[in-house]
């Protein structure tokens, strides 16, 4: 099982998360972000051996929060190709590369297509009353598009890019240089995105909820 599905409630969004394998970073992002129980967020991977079991090092960490043990014993991998993309508000690759590659495969999802970083970047900063027009109408894609360019990269990030050389955008794979400690450090990165991930979402989702509550 690589999904993370959870009851809808109105203007549900569905968000799918991309690494490479799908055994590591997307699975771990994609469990974070649909703990909080509104959202349906899946993962897959641009280049997997399908029906892989999530990698050891994500199992562990994932085996000591609430439903991680059992998510991490169903979880197969899967691969990108297999998927309907039209049916989700946001693909989200964990790099640049991996983006560009999902919209080069699919060129209708160029519009709701960022990096994961790229999307907590646009999503941090509440909707304005327009933008809450925008996203009951059309779903999160096109506000985070306008936001685009007018949206700074923290300075947090950029200090990243400099001790690291990793662009401040790339959530980058902890398994290519074989280091456990990188590895966990990925991981843990990964984990700390998905959950800003699924509650800045959540925050828009129950903004427009509210607004739809006070004006019927």
């Amino acid at each position: 099982m690589s999904v993370a599905r959870i009851n809808s409630t109105s203007n549900r969004m569905s968000v799918l998360i991309l690494c490479t394998a799908n055994v590591c970073r997307s699975p771990m992002v994609a469990f974070m972000a649909a703990r909080p129980a509104r959202l349906v967020v899946d993962s897959a991977g641009t280049h997997v051996t399908p029906g892989m079991s999530i990698c050891e090092v994500s199992a562990q960490m994932l085996a000591s929060g609430d439903g991680g043990l059992d998510y991490a014993q169903h979880f197969r991998s899967r691969s990108v190709q297999l998927l309907d993309l039209s049916h989700y508000s946001l693909v989200l690759g964990a790099t640049r590369a991996i983006r560009s590659e999902t919209v080069q495969q699919n060129p209708a999802v160029r519009n709701k297509a960022f990096t994961i970083q790229e999307a907590l970047i646009l999503l941090r900063e509440g909707l304005t009353e327009a933008e809450e027009v925008v996203f009951r109408q059309e779903g999160p894609a096109p506000v985070m598009i306008a936001r685009r360019g007018t949206t700074a990269t923290p300075g947090e990030l950029q200090g990243r890019m400099i001790k690291s050389r990793e662009h401040p955008l790339d959530l980058v794979d902890g398994h290519i240089e074989r280091k456990k400690r990188r590895h966990q450090a990925t991981l843990q990165r990964a984990a700390a995105m998905g959950t800003e991930l699924g509650s800045a979402l959540l925050q828009w989702q129950d903004s427009v909820n509210g607004a739809l509550a006070q004006n019927p």
